[in-house]
C-alpha cells in the first residue's frame, strides 16, 4: 500500500455528533488519533496490522497507539479481523452518529488535530449564532412591511412565537461573541483552557478575536471611591481611573471548511 503524501492538504469527513462525544466524554484526544489513522493510506484498511509498524507510521509509540485503539474499538471508530485493522468510514459512522458531516483539517501531529477538533466546534457555535442573527433581522423586516411570501411569514411568526416573543432593532446585535468561558466549556474545558484554545485559534489564524469592553463612565475614579459605588465583581477599576467591565470577546471565523448536511 502506497503512502500518501500529498494526503495532508485534504479534509477528514467526521460526524457532528462524534466528535461532540469525543468531548463530552473525554476522548477527543483517541479522536486525533483516528485521524492520524484515516491520513497514513488512501484506503482505511491495515493489512497484516501489528502496533509496531502502525505507531512508526503516526509516529508515537506502540503503547499509546495501543491505549488510543482500545477506546476506538469500543465506541465503534475501528475494528480488527482476521489480523487488519479496518477504519470504520464516514458513511458508517453517519449511520451510528445520526448527524451530518463535519470537515476537519488533516495535520502532522496529535495537537494541531486537537486544535483543527476545536475549531470544528467553536466554528458551528459561530454559526449557530449567525444563523439567530439572520432570523431576527428577517422577523425585524417582516413587521417593517417587506414583502415576503406566505410560508416564508409563516415560518418567522412560529419561530417569533416561539423563540423571540418580543424583539425590536435595539435588543439586534450582529456582532459574533464568545467569552473566555464558553471557549473553555464548548469542548468541556475550564475557563483557563479557554483563554489558551483562544490563543491558538488565533495564532492558527482560524479565528480573529479582540477584546471587548463596556465603560460605566467617562468620568475618573480612586479606587475608595470605586468600592464605594458597590458594583459588584462584573467591574473593574482601570490604572487610568475608569470603571470597566469585560464583555464576551467579538470574533471572527477566518477559515471555512465546508460542510456537508
Amino acid at each position: 500500500m502506497e503512502y500518501i503524501k500529498d494526503k495532508y492538504d485534504s479534509l477528514c469527513w467526521l460526524p457532528s455528533k462524534l466528535i461532540q462525544a469525543a468531548f463530552d466524554e473525554g476522548w477527543e484526544n483517541s479522536l486525533a488519533y483516528l485521524i492520524l489513522l484515516k491520513k497514513v493510506y488512501n484506503k482505511p484498511i491495515f493489512y497484516s496490522y501489528s502496533l509496531r509498524k502502525v505507531s512508526a507510521k503516526i509516529n508515537c509509540s506502540p503503547a499509546c497507539l495501543s491505549h488510543h485503539i482500545a477506546i476506538l474499538k469500543q465506541k465503534g471508530c475501528l475494528t480488527i479481523t482476521d489480523g487488519h485493522l479496518r477504519l470504520t468510514g464516514a458513511k458508517n459512522l453517519l449511520k451510528a452518529h445520526s448527524s451530518f458531516l463535519v470537515a476537519v483539517k488533516y495535520a502532522n501531529n496529535k495537537q494541531d488535530l486537537i486544535t483543527n477538533l476545536r475549531y470544528t466546534q467553536i466554528k458551528r457555535e459561530l454559526h449557530r449564532q449567525i444563523r439567530t442573527i439572520t432570523i431576527k433581522n428577517e422577523i425585524i423586516q417582516m413587521h417593517k412591511g417587506k414583502k415576503l411570501d406566505y410560508p416564508q411569514t409563516k415560518r418567522l411568526l412560529k419561530l417569533q412565537k416561539r423563540l423571540y416573543p418580543s424583539i425590536s432593532e435595539s435588543d439586534l446585535n450582529n456582532s459574533l461573541c464568545l467569552s473566555n468561558q464558553k471557549f473553555g466549556n464548548i469542548v468541556n474545558r475550564s475557563k483557563s483552557t479557554g483563554i489558551r484554545i483562544q490563543k491558538k485559534l488565533n495564532h492558527a489564524g482560524l479565528i480573529k478575536s479582540t477584546r471587548n469592553f463596556e465603560f460605566f463612565s467617562k468620568e475618573k475614579f480612586n479606587r475608595r471611591a470605586f468600592f464605594e459605588l458597590d458594583l459588584g465583581s462584573n467591574y473593574r477599576l482601570s490604572k487610568k481611573g475608569y470603571i470597566y467591565r469585560t464583555l464576551p470577546n467579538m470574533v471572527e471565523i477566518q477559515v471555512h471548511l465546508s460542510t456537508v448536511s
